[in-house]
């Protein structure tokens, strides 16, 4: 059985682009849904920083919250933190690698956050080239045939 296009009933398709307002506004839709990500990442990372940063008001033989930080954070977030500021407590060699995970990623985030508001840095470089002519030397013959 052969097939043949024009016994397609359909007309055929036009290809309409859509207008450049329309592609710019889902590139911006797309930047807003990346940013509120980001911020969403950035305030959990800032979170696990804070935790570890308190790790000094955590007795490291205790095994649970608080009653404190249970009333000041509530108890899901009171455990997170308590568990955060034991790995804390612990060597660097042997805590666990999402503190250092999180700490990278949130200076990471930092750092861009407060560089992007600024202006692309302007280089100031010249360049020279200095060309020396070759050394032309006598040439002599030495002995032999």
């Amino acid at each position: 059985m052969d097939f043949d296009v024009d016994d397609l009933d359909d007309p055929p398709a036009e290809i309409v682009q859509a207008p450049p307002a329309a592609a710019k506004l889902a590139t911006q839709d797309r930047s807003a849904q990346l940013r509120a990500i980001e911020e969403e990442i950035f305030v959990q990372q800032a979170s696990v920083v804070e935790a570890i940063a308190n790790f000094a008001e955590v007795d490291p033989n205790e095994q649970s919250p608080s009653p404190e930080m249970i009333q000041k954070y509530g108890i899901n977030e009171a455990i997170k933190r308590h568990r955060i500021a034991l790995e804390a407590w612990r060597p660097a060699s042997k805590a666990a690698v999402g503190l250092s995970l999180a700490t990278k990623a949130y200076v990471g985030m930092a750092k861009a956050r407060a560089t992007a508001s600024q202006a692309a840095p302007q280089l100031n470089v010249a360049v020279s080239f200095v060309f020396q002519p070759m050394a032309e030397y006598e040439t002599k013959k030495v002995g032999g045939r």
